[in-house]
């Protein structure tokens, strides 16, 4: 956890996007190590400058988000697994999970390079018989939803229209919920 604190902090300090966070977001949507119940493990700190090149010419958050779902799209393929909620480093190393896993890697990932992020899921959808995870991120401007190791835009996911006949959304968060 040590090792986690510190690679948030020095990216903090390298992040165009420093001025943007409040304590609350990066209290609540970026430290927290966990996304969902997956193992521990030392993600931030092994990725901490791997992520950080990729997003450090980027203009804006959104663009840097953008970014990291690009990368996170190259290491991951949507495949189920055996074992539910494998850790980032797993995802990588395997190259394949779920919506879940997906989710895992992209929010880790984005928080490495302290940009808020969230887990929002359906545990189940009427019309398909299935459930569905996705990420939304904080862009300085607002919350967005996008999908995780999905290439698409900002409030675009091929989920979009789906989601809104969902019977329940969730999305946990540490700690108590303030609206921003």
């Amino acid at each position: 956890f040590i090792l986690h604190l510190k690679a948030i902090k020095e990216n903090l300090e390298r992040v165009p996007w420093k001025e943007k966070l409040n304590d609350y977001l990066i209290y609540h949507y970026v430290i927290p190590p966990r996304v969902t119940q997956e193992p521990l493990e030392n993600f931030t700190w092994i990725y901490k400058d791997t992520i950080y090149e990729i997003v450090k010419n980027s203009k804006d958050m959104r663009d840097a988000v953008l970014k990291v779902n690009e990368w996170c799209y190259t290491k991951i393929e949507y495949k189920p697994t055996e074992r539910w909620d494998q850790n980032a480093i797993s995802t990588i190393k395997r190259g394949f999970g779920r919506c879940e896993e997906m989710t895992i890697l992209f929010m880790k990932a984005l928080k490495t390079v302290c940009i808020p992020a969230r887990e929002v899921y359906t545990p189940w959808w009427p019309f398909t018989e299935s459930n569905h995870a996705w990420c939304e991120v904080w862009t300085g401007d607002g919350w967005a939803f996008i999908g995780s190791a999905e290439p698409t835009d900002l409030n675009f996911a091929w989920f979009r229209n789906s989601s809104k006949r969902a019977g329940i959304i969730l999305s946990p968060v540490f700690g108590k919920l303030k609206e921003n």
